[in-house]
C-alpha cells in the first residue's frame, strides 16, 4: 500500500512537472538556507563547548571602582590564582595568561615575522582546557621557562614539513625550545592562539605580575569544584580581598567575580577581551530571517497545493466511487509532500555542502559539521523530511480528503475556503519580504554611516609599519625617520606605540587640581613623538605639542584628549593646563589638550586619551605619503626599509584598510541579512508566480470573453494584480511596527548612530512597500501579458 502511494505520488509530480519544480526550487533554497544559517548559529552557541570542564571553567574578573569611574575588566592579577586555590576548596585548579601586548618578533633561520598571537600560559594549561596537543608531554610542555607550544599552523610556517620538536625560534633575541606542537584551536573558541610561552618566563621576565596584586593584566580561569556554588564564592570575595591583598598594594578599590565560561560568549563586553563577543541579537535577527524563508517556502507549498488540488476534483472523486476512505486520500497527498521534501532535503544538503566554504568566508568564521556525528546528522535530517512533510502536506490533503463526492463530479471548482486562506498566506510572505526589506536598508544606512562619519583624525595616504619596538631597531628611531624621508612620496614621518583603530594600554592618571587635591582616571595610553598630532591631524584646543626641542617632553610631559579633562573634573581645556600628573612612576606637567577624535569604532564612546613621548617604547611608524604609484611607492620603501633595518620584518597596512577592518563584523552581516532578505523576496516571487499560472489557466475563457469585448491587455494584467496589491498595502502596514522594533534595538548597541525619527521610518516603509509593488507587478504581468496576448479564438473555440 505504501509503495502505491509513492507511486502515485511520483506519477502526479511528474505530471505536474512545472509546479513540482517550483516546489522543490522553493524548498531546496529555503532548506539549504537554514542549513547554513543552522551551522553558524551552532558555531556561535557552542562557543568553548568543546572543552569538557567547560561546564565547572570560570573566569576570574576584576572591577576597578574609582571616583566617577568603575572599569569592568576581563583580568585577574597574578597573584590573585595562587591564592584563591590555596583559601578555596572550591577553586581545584587555575590557568593564567598573559598577552604581550605587542607583536613578537620571531625569527628561525633566514624566516622572520612579526607574531600577534602569542600568549604566556601557566603549565596546567592542557590540562584545564581541551586543545589538542600533538606533539609533546601535555604536563611538562610548559613546565620550564623558555619553553614554547607552537601550533600546526606556525609549525609549518617556520619549520616546513620537518619535526619541530626541540627545535629552536627565536624571538625579540630569545633562544626558546620547542617543546609541543598543537591543534589550531577551533573557531568557536575565546582562546585563540599561534604560540603559547610558559608562565615561568612571563614571570621571569616581569616578576610584578606574580606578586602585584594591582597589577591588572592576566586572563584568569579557575576550575571549580562539582557543584561549586559561584554565588556563594563570589560574596567571600570582597572580605577575602581585603585581608588577604597586602596592605600596601591596596589602592584603587576592586571588586572580584567569578564568570562561567560558557557565557562569556554572550555576555557584555569587558576590557581586556582576548575575543570580539558574540552579538546575540544580530543572531536572533538571522534566526528569525532563516525561519521565515522555510515558513515562506511552506507556505508557497500550501497555497499551490490547495489551489492545484481544486484542479484535480475528478481523480479525488472516481478514487472515493472505487472505496478510497479519506484517510486513504489524505496518505496519498501526504505521500506527494513527503516525496517532495525528501527530494529537497538531499538537494539542500548537497548545496550546503558545496556553499559551506564560501559561506564560511562571508562570515569570517570556518565552518564545518564536526559538531554533528552522522548518526546524529541523519536523526537531524529524518525529523526534518517528517516535519516538512506533515506541516506542508497535512492542511491541502485534510481538507480535499473531506471533499463531498457529489460536488468533485458536479463540473464547480471547489475552493473550500482556499481563496482565503490563499490570500492570508500570500499576505504573510508579503510581511516578511517588507519587513525585511525595512530591516536590510535602515543595516545599510548604519553601515554607511559608520563609513562616512567624521572620525576626527586625518585618515588619508597613510601608511603604517610595525617594528615590534625600538629594541628591534638596529639604528635610532630619528636615523630611521631620515632614511624613510628620502624616499620619494613621503611628505612626513612620525612614530608612535599605537596608531588610531588599535586598543591601547590602560593607566591610572592622576592630576592635581586647583585646591592641591588629586584627582584620577583610568585612561588609554599612547606614546607619540612630536610629528604625531600633525600627521594625524589633531586638533590642539589648548596649550602647546610636544618639542623635539625641549629634552623634558621626552619624559615628563603630558597632553590630554577633552574627555579625559572632562574626566578629571575640569571645566575646559585651559585650566589643566600646567598643572602636575602621575602615571605609574612617570610624573610631569601636563602641556596640551587635543580635541575628541574616535581611537575606536563608533560602537564605543570616546575614551579618556593621554599622549606621552617616551621614544625607547615606540612600536609603529606611521608614513604619510603622495604618489600617483602606489604599488612601485610600496616596493620603494620595502627596499628603504630593509637596508635600514637589517632585514626587520617589513609588515604594513594603509590606515583605510584598518578602518575598514574595524567595521567587518557589519559589513559581514549587512551582507548577509541582505542576501536573505533578496533570497527571500524570490521565493515569494517564485509562488506569486505560481499562483498566478494557476489562476490564469482557471481563467481562460474568461479572459478569452473579456478581450472579445475589447478588453485590453492593460486591464487583464490589473485583472490578476489588483489583489495582490492589496495585500501589498496591508503588508506594509503590518510589517512597519515590528521591524520598528528590531532595528532600534539593534542600533542601541552602536553609541553613535543614525537618527530615525518616525517620519524617516515611515519613507522606508513606503519604500520597501513600493520596491515589493513593483516585484509583484513584474511577476504578475509576465503571466498576465502571456494570457493577455493569447488568440481568444483558442480559449473559446469549444464553447
Amino acid at each position: 500500500m505504501i509503495r502505491h502511494y509513492f507511486l502515485a505520488a511520483w506519477r502526479s509530480l511528474v505530471k505536474n512537472r512545472t509546479f513540482t519544480l517550483i516546489h522543490l526550487f522553493g524548498l531546496t533554497l529555503a532548506l539549504s538556507t537554514c542549513m547554513l544559517l543552522g551551522i553558524y548559529l551552532m558555531n556561535e552557541f557552542r562557543f568553548d563547548h568543546f572543552h569538557r570542564k567547560a561546564d565547572r571553567i570560570c573566569r576570574l574578573n576584576v572591577d576597578l571602582i574609582m571616583p566617577g569611574q568603575q572599569l569592568e575588566l576581563a583580568l585577574a592579577s597574578g597573584a590573585m590564582a595562587p591564592a584563591m586555590a590555596a583559601d578555596f576548596p572550591e577553586v581545584e585548579s587555575f590557568v593564567r595568561l598573559a598577552m604581550p601586548g605587542r607583536d613578537l618578533t620571531v625569527r628561525q633561520g633566514n624566516r622572520a615575522y612579526f607574531e600577534k598571537n602569542i600568549l604566556y600560559a601557566d603549565s596546567t594549561f592542557f590540562d584545564l582546557f581541551d586543545f589538542e596537543l600533538l606533539e609533546g608531554d601535555a604536563k611538562k610542555a610548559l613546565g620550564r621557562p623558555d619553553q614554547i607550544v607552537i601550533t600546526e599552523k606556525l609549525a609549518a610556517k617556520y619549520f616546513g614539513d620537518k619535526d619541530p620538536i626541540g627545535a629552536e625560534l627565536t624571538i625579540e633575541g630569545h633562544p626558546y625550545t620547542v617543546s609541543g606542537m598543537a591543534a589550531d584551536p577551533p573557531d568557536n573558541s575565546q582562546i585563540g592562539f599561534d604560540a603559547l610561552i610558559s608562565w615561568s618566563t612571563w614571570a621571569r621576565e616581569r616578576p610584578p605580575a606574580e606578586t602585584n596584586w594591582g597589577w591588572t593584566s592576566s586572563p584568569t580561569y579557575l576550575l571549580m569544584a562539582e557543584h561549586a556554588d559561584y554565588s556563594a564564592v563570589n560574596r567571600k570575595l570582597a572580605g577575602w580581598l581585603k585581608t588577604r591583598m597586602p596592605a600596601e598594594q591596596q589602592g584603587e578599590e576592586m571588586k572580584l567575580g567569578l564568570e562561567p565560561m560558557l557565557a562569556i560568549h554572550f555576555n557584555p563586553p569587558r576590557l581586556g577581551e582576548l575575543k570580539p563577543k558574540g552579538n546575540r541579537k544580530q543572531l536572533l535577527l538571522l534566526s528569525l530571517t532563516g525561519v521565515f524563508i522555510l515558513f515562506m517556502a511552506l507556505f508557497n507549498y500550501v497555497n499551490l497545493a490547495t489551489a492545484l488540488y481544486a484542479g484535480r476534483t475528478r481523480e479525488i472523486g472516481v478514487r472515493k466511487t472505487f472505496g478510497a476512505r479519506s484517510r486513504q486520500i489524505s496518505a496519498q497527498f501526504l505521500s506527494e509532500s513527503t516525496l517532495l521534501a525528501a527530494a529537497s532535503i538531499a538537494g539542500s544538503v548537497l548545496a550546503a555542502k558545496l556553499l559551506l566554504p564560501w559561506f564560511g568566508k562571508l562570515t569570517g568564521h570556518g565552518l564545518t559539521l564536526s559538531f554533528l556525528s552522522p548518526l546524529g546528522f541523519g536523526a537531524v535530517l529524518a525529523c526534518a523530511l517528517l516535519l516538512i512533510g506533515l506541516l506542508a502536506g497535512a492542511y491541502p490533503s485534510v481538507v480535499v480528503s473531506r471533499w463531498k463526492l457529489i460536488r468533485l463530479f458536479h463540473g464547480d471548482r471547489v475552493e473550500m475556503g482556499g481563496i482565503t486562506l490563499r490570500r492570508l498566506l500570500t499576505g504573510m510572505q508579503f510581511i516578511i519580504s517588507i519587513g525585511l526589506a525595512i530591516s536590510t536598508f535602515v543595516i545599510w544606512r548604519q553601515y554607511a554611516f559608520l563609513n562616512r562619519q567624521g572620525l576626527g583624525f586625518d585618515r588619508e595616504a597613510k601608511m603604517v609599519i610595525n617594528f615590534g619596538g625600538t629594541a628591534q631597531l638596529p639604528l635610532s628611531v630619528d636615523a630611521l625617520k631620515t632614511e624613510l624621508q628620502k624616499i620619494p612620496g613621503v611628505r612626513t614621518v612620525t612614530f608612535s606605540s599605537h596608531v588610531p583603530t588599535e586598543y591601547t594600554h590602560g593607566v591610572y592618571t592622576a592630576v592635581q587640581g586647583a585646591d592641591g587635591e588629586e584627582r584620577s582616571a583610568e585612561m588609554e595610553l599612547t606614546l607619540a613623538d612630536a610629528g604625531f598630532l600633525d600627521v594625524y591631524g589633531l586638533d590642539l584646543l589648548a596649550g602647546r605639542n610636544f618639542s623635539d626641542e625641549l629634552p623634558t617632553d621626552t619624559t615628563s610631559s603630558l597632553v590630554l584628549n577633552e574627555t579625559a579633562v572632562r574626566q578629571l573634573g575640569f571645566a575646559a581645556p585651559e585650566d589643566i593646563i600646567g598643572r602636575r600628573f602621575r602615571q605609574w612612576d612617570w610624573s610631569g606637567t601636563v602641556i596640551g589638550v587635543v580635541r575628541d577624535y574616535h581611537q575606536h569604532s563608533l560602537r564605543d564612546r570616546i575614551s579618556p586619551m593621554t599622549f606621552q613621548m617616551h621614544p625607547e617604547l615606540f612600536e609603529k611608524v606611521t608614513i604619510q605619503y603622495k604618489t600617483a604609484d602606489l604599488p612601485a611607492f610600496v616596493q620603494q620603501v620595502e627596499r628603504s626599509w630593509t637596508a635600514a633595518t637589517a632585514g626587520l620584518p617589513f609588515q604594513f597596512t594603509f590606515m583605510d584598510d584598518r578602518l575598514a577592518l574595524q567595521y567587518d563584523a557589519e559589513r559581514r552581516f549587512s551582507s548577509i541579512f541582505t542576501a536573505f532578505t533578496l533570497l527571500a523576496v524570490f521565493i515569494s516571487c517564485i509562488g506569486l508566480f505560481g499562483l498566478t499560472a494557476i489562476a490564469v489557466s482557471r481563467r481562460v475563457r474568461e479572459i478569452g470573453i473579456r478581450k472579445v469585448l475589447g478588453a485590453t491587455p492593460g486591464s487583464i494584467v490589473a485583472l490578476f494584480s489588483g489583489d495582490f496589491i492589496r495585500l501589498v498595502l496591508i503588508a506594509v502596514i503590518a510589517a512597519a511596527p515590528p521591524a520598528w522594533y528590531f532595528t532600534q534595538s539593534w542600533l542601541r548597541d552602536f553609541a553613535y548612530r543614525i537618527d530615525l525619527p518616525l517620519w524617516t521610518f515611515a519613507l522606508i516603509a513606503l519604500g520597501a512597500g513600493f520596491f515589493a509593488g513593483v516585484i509583484t507587478l513584474l511577476t504578475v504581468s509576465f503571466q498576465g501579458m502571456a494570457a493577455a496576448h493569447a488568440n481568444p479564438v483558442d480559449s473559446l473555440k469549444d464553447e
